[in-house]
């Protein structure tokens, strides 16, 4: 399945504990994109006013599973933006 506008959403993880950012719930990749995600993906949702949310999906690369963090040779857009 591919969302496209106006698709309805996939299911998002519930909130719990009066909190209104949910953890992070495994998900199947087929839900969100046309095909299977190239690792394991991860939603978090944070719940908003008036129905709204803002859904987070991170993809773990089975690659990088490791545990090693290869950062070498990416900038920090934390330092770049930060000098302006």
């Amino acid at each position: 399945m591919l969302l496209r506008p106006k698709d309805p959403m996939p299911a998002l993880p519930q909130i719990c504990r009066g909190s209104n950012l949910t953890g992070f719930d495994e998900a199947d990749g087929v839900d969100w994109f046309a095909m299977r995600s190239p690792g394991e993906l991860s939603v978090q949702t944070l719940y908003q006013q008036n129905g709204y949310a803002m859904t987070l999906l991170v993809i773990e690369d089975d690659a990088d599973s490791g545990g090693d963090d290869d950062d070498e040779g990416l900038e920090d857009t934390f330092d770049r933006f930060s000098r302006l």
